[in-house]
């Protein structure tokens, strides 16, 4: 059995001090009717057992390890209160819910989703960009042209059964890539054979192209040039389509890959072992996404604080100072972290490592860990920062 750790961002205005009487959800004030703090000693069994006067000593309830002294919780009025810009909840826009409150759109299918993220616009520029390229590329060697050396123009229907087919090929495997489009086989009733000829399939996932190759940013975006304004694109509407509610959770995800991408990673303890690896920001109570960006490898330097610090704090900058509650696992949090995160009015909890820089030597002690049974648990506040440790 293992000792952990876990740390909580909680009022900035506290005096350091070792706890030794804990009281209900540090964190959550937005329900509170409290005119004023309330201390409980609810970590005790019954009032003999209370260690309120045993300072400097362990409770003698023998459940929980306490040290020096009691815990005053700020009032109530001084706490940090949720502040959203807006409502929390779905705001699919003025035009989609006229469209519903008429009747004339009842956005009930997947596609309807999709496009929310994939607009027309969008879709007209990445044709836009796909046809620029494509010339110039038949130009110089027409390998995905007709015989007479043309391109056919690819329009928006045709781009949408595309990348339709890219996500039904995802869905649905099998042993070659040309028995989809088979006529006389056990896969003769695959979807693609009547969606688009294979060869202007072949040819569109060659030409294929989402940036415009003539725009001099592009070529400052790194890695990601290729992709970066879509990506930004579906950030966006992300966080114009939902407002999320008070806790967030920080977290990686990873995408699935073969592809030969030089920003591919290999994770071996995952079940998902090669693939991309996304930073992402999500509200737990849905599971939505609410932001994400994609890591492109160690090449890239991290700013002075590190790249954990850095990947919150992107993630989250536009949920600052209004009073959300941000959740994380051991390789993001740090007692730095946790007071930047509070300077901007935003609450942190996360399971945290010993090693880091700031965690308090008064928990690192060996004794504690080997005489502890399972469930005990000892605390300490040192200024903002709230440190429980129990027994696992």
């Amino acid at each position: 059995m293992a000792s952990c750790s876990r740390a909580s961002a909680i009022r900035k205005t506290l005096p350091p001090r070792l706890s030794s009487a804990s009281t209900v959800d540090f964190s959550d004030e937005s329900g509170s009717d409290d005119s004023e703090c309330e201390v409980t000693s609810s970590d005790f069994t019954s009032s003999e057992d209370s260690g309120a006067d045993q300072p400097g000593t362990s409770s003698g309830a023998g459940r929980v390890s306490t040290t020096y002294g009691g815990d005053l919780l700020p009032p109530v009025q001084k706490r940090i209160e949720f502040s959203p810009r807006r409502q929390p909840g779905v705001y699919l826009g003025d035009d989609v819910a006229m469209a519903l409150r008429s009747g004339t759109k009842k956005f009930s299918t997947a596609l309807d989703l999709f496009l929310l993220f994939f607009s027309a616009e969008v879709v007209a520029m990445i044709c836009e960009n796909t046809n620029k390229y494509a010339w110039t590329r038949i130009l110089e060697k027409p390998t995905h042209s007709p015989p007479d050396g043309s391109w056919e123009e690819v329009t928006p229907s045709e781009l949408l059964k595309f990348i339709g087919l890219v996500i039904y090929m995802g869905i649905v495997k099998v042993p070659r890539f040309k028995l989809y489009w088979n006529v006389g086989s056990l896969y003769s009733g695959l979807l693609a054979r009547r969606i688009m000829p294979r060869k202007r399939f072949i040819a569109l996932l060659a030409l294929l192209q989402i940036p415009d190759l003539d725009d001099p940013n592009q070529q400052s975006k790194g890695k990601l040039r290729y992709m970066w304004w879509l990506l930004e694109n579906i950030n966006q509407v992300s966080a114009q389509l939902f407002q999320p509610n008070r806790d967030l959770s920080v977290n990686e995800r990873i995408v699935k890959s073969k592809g030969r991408s030089g920003i591919r990673q290999y994770l071996k303890d995952k079940v998902t072992k090669w693939g991309y690896k996304l930073w992402v920001l999500a509200d737990p109570d849905t599971g939505y996404t609410v932001q994400f960006s994609v890591y492109t490898g160690r090449r890239v330097q991290p700013g002075p604080h590190g790249l954990a610090f850095d990947v919150v704090c992107d993630l989250c900058f536009s949920y600052f100072d209004q009073g959300y509650k941000i959740f994380m696992d051991n390789f993001y949090t740090s007692t730095h972290l946790f007071d930047y995160l509070l300077d901007h009015k935003t609450l942190a909890c996360g399971t945290t490592r010993k090693d880091r820089r700031g965690f308090p030597k008064e928990l690192k002690e060996p004794r504690w860990e080997k005489k502890a049974k399972r469930g005990d648990i000892r605390w300490m506040r040192d200024g903002n920062i709230l440190y429980l440790q129990w027994k696992d």
